[in-house]
């Protein structure tokens, strides 16, 4: 009923309103005793964010990742609120969240074969004692937030507990894990005939990489650029290695160029942006293509248009180019980073999502 009167409120205020897809908001939490961490994920239109945490209280601040401390146990159903104030959309999205006095409960990122483990442990303290079974017949650990290398792909039925004899909380978890194996993997931007490849491989770092452009072109580099002579469609191939240099994957897709010439009638001297990684947590490598050498000014603004990274001016010699920015401070959310070069811009998406 609390929902419906917001969004009723909101129609009042705007009165073009039609409830539709155009605007969407989602979001994931995480607890830390009575206190949940929210993180909101919205569509790019999206302009006011509105959260009703259940519990009679709502934040109107447009905090895209807020954290609510609840006065005790029980079911809550909180919502996310989104709309637009500049377009006729608006959208809801509610989850209802179970907070025991004594719970535990776990996230996990997986790389390959390594998986690192995060445990929460609601209504515990300091004092508490945490265990890891990782199902694959290895010794139990006992830390909170464990690295694990699981002996080969599957699915592993992970458990986590803990007890406090503290506040007497004990209580334990165990869910089915996959791990997968080595993969190949890449998307590629076409900047008219210089085409920048990035790698999303399962090894990573610790790969050996082998490309074929299908021009009669090849690299190494984990993520290559090519420049094309003639316009077409060619079919790129990579063919990915383990860090022993023993098979892991292969792939091929087909992509369509235009030639580099085109640029010069464009008389655009920036390519768009591409990110990496994203999401991010720490930092997040530009990369772009610049023509000819000119300055260029990068800034970073949030979902309200806010700037988080003040422009600055540098100037960049013609071919590619790296920056990285560092995310470590950002709360999580949606971002983008803007390039200006001589009255032109370029603009992309960058998602920050900090580990727990």
């Amino acid at each position: 009923m609390k929902l419906i009167r917001t969004l009723l409120f909101i129609s009042l205020l705007f009165p073009a309103f039609r409830l539709s897809a155009q605007c969407g908001g989602d979001f994931t939490w995480t607890f830390s005793g009575s206190t949940v961490s929210f993180t909101g994920m919205v569509t790019l239109n999206t302009t006011n964010v509105v959260w009703e945490f259940g519990d009679g209280n709502f934040d109107y601040s447009n905090n895209i990742a807020p954290t609510h401390t609840y006065a005790g146990p029980g079911p809550y159903t909180a919502c996310i609120i989104v709309y637009d104030s500049l377009q006729p959309c608006a959208d809801s999205t509610c989850h209802t969240i179970v907070l025991d006095s004594c719970a535990a409960s776990f996230t996990s990122s997986i790389t390959g074969t390594t998986g690192n483990f995060y445990g929460f442990a609601s209504g515990g303290s300091p004092n508490s004692v945490y265990v890891w079974n990782f199902g694959d017949s290895s010794p139990s650990v006992y830390t909170q937030n464990p690295t694990h290398t699981f002996p080969g792909p599957g699915i592993y039925n992970v458990c986590f507990a803990y007890y406090d004899l503290v506040t007497n909380c004990d209580d334990s978890i165990c869910m089915p894990v996959t791990v997968g194996g080595c993969n190949a993997d890449f998307t590629w931007i076409d900047s008219l005939g210089y085409v920048f490849f990035i790698n999303n491989s399962s090894p990573g770092n610790a790969g050996v990489y082998f490309w074929d452009f299908g021009d009669g072109n090849f690299s190494s580099q984990q993520h290559p650029s090519n420049q094309y002579a003639n316009s077409g469609t060619y079919m790129v191939c990579l063919t990915v290695l383990d860090s022993n240099q023993n098979f892991c994957d292969s792939t091929c897709q087909f992509i369509t160029t235009f030639p580099v010439a085109g640029m010069e009638e464009n008389n655009f001297n920036i390519s768009s942006i591409a990110l990496s990684p994203n999401p991010s947590d720490a930092s997040a490598t530009c990369s772009f293509f610049m023509r000819e050498s000119a300055q260029a000014a990068i800034s970073v603004y949030d979902i309200a248009g806010r700037e988080v990274v003040a422009s600055v001016n540098n100037q960049f010699s013609a071919g590619k180019q790296q920056v990285v920015i560092n995310t470590q401070d950002f709360a999580p959310g949606i971002y983008f980073v803007q390039i200006n070069v001589n009255g032109q811009s370029v603009k992309s998406k960058l998602i920050v999502s900090h580990q727990q």
